[in-house]
């Protein structure tokens, strides 16, 4: 071995590793990893692949034919580096979270006050209702759907769907295990 391959192993090793690091770091940084966050993984994983194969492993072959359909097949070949980091591109997946979201679907008819004691039970939780007249926790609301980010969006929109008696603005306060529905 001799001492140009020596510092091609020790440069090689030291990439991969602060790479390695770095994925860690990323990994274990957040709780929740976005579709943006995945693909960049997905290329810093193929390049650590590229460098440790180029710098450390020396020659290996990789060849792989992608039928395109009708237009005929792409054909891609690599040696070394070249082979690691498209053999870590194409075969990484790509699992992407779905976004955030509440969907509820409101018979017609339901009463407010028991679509809103409803929905919060779905969430393990109680409702309280401060400053509402009777006429409106028993205003009977529009059925419809209703897709929002959170429950705490759903039970604000709640008084849009209001057919008979128009119902107050009111604010939403959460504290576990109780909604507070607080008008003024």
């Amino acid at each position: 071995m001799t001492i140009l391959q020596t510092y091609q192993l020790w440069i090689g090793f030291g990439f991969v590793a602060l790479l390695v690091i770095f994925l860690i770091v990323a990994f274990f940084g957040k709780d929740k990893i976005g579709s943006a966050q995945v693909q960049i993984l997905r290329f810093l994983c193929s390049l650590c692949a590229g460098f440790a194969g180029a710098l450390i492993t020396g020659e290996a072959l990789f060849k792989m034919n992608l039928t395109t359909g009708s237009n005929g097949t792409i054909a891609i070949q690599g040696a070394a580096g070249a082979a690691l980091f498209f053999a870590v591109w194409f075969t990484f997946k790509l699992v992407v979270p779905p976004p955030d979201a509440y969907n509820v679907s409101i018979p017609d008819g339901w009463k407010f006050n028991d679509t809103v004691k409803t929905l919060v039970k779905r969430d393990g939780a109680v409702a309280d209702f401060i400053g509402f007249t009777q006429e409106e926790l028993e205003a009977p609301l529009r059925g419809q759907e209703l897709h929002t980010k959170t429950l705490i969006d759903s039970l604000r929109a709640l008084r849009l769907l209001s057919t008979a008696t128009p119902i107050r603005e009111y604010q939403i306060e959460f504290q576990a295990p109780t909604y507070r529905l607080r008008i003024g």
